[in-house]
């Protein structure tokens, strides 16, 4: 598993090491729109920093924001923070972040160089 995840007040926050395919991009999905905690999240945050690598085809990236634009009418308005390096796959952050916005979601999304900036973004919201 080249994930971990930790639920905290309203959000969760998701990290990410090494290389990211297709699989576990569907297991974080299962995990999250399974677990009860789900209903209470406000934001989610996807740490990205330690990422080297994405195996992700573009219609896997348009799959991914499908999915959860469809999972954005079961917890809606959602703040989606990315928190990426120089390593990241920024330009699949991109193109997650453009078709999720094609599609109308009602998530709202922001990148940034690190947790705390995220997390700070993520509780501005309204609760």
């Amino acid at each position: 598993m080249a994930h971990t995840v930790e639920w905290i007040e309203n959000g969760v926050i998701w990290r990410f090491f090494k290389t990211v395919n297709s699989n576990e991009i569907k297991l974080v999905h299962t995990k999250f729109y399974s677990d009860r905690r789900c209903d209470k999240v406000k934001f989610q945050i996807f740490d990205l920093s330690d990422l080297k690598t994405s195996i992700l085809f573009e219609s896997e990236i348009r799959t991914a924001a499908i999915f959860d634009t469809g999972g954005s009418r079961i917890v809606p308005n959602l703040r989606v923070a990315f928190v990426v390096s120089e390593h990241s796959p920024i330009r699949d952050v991109e193109r997650y972040i453009e078709e999720s916005q094609k599609m109308k979601t009602s998530n709202t999304f922001g990148v940034f160089q690190d947790l705390e900036s995220a997390e700070k973004w993520g509780r501005e919201g309204k609760f």
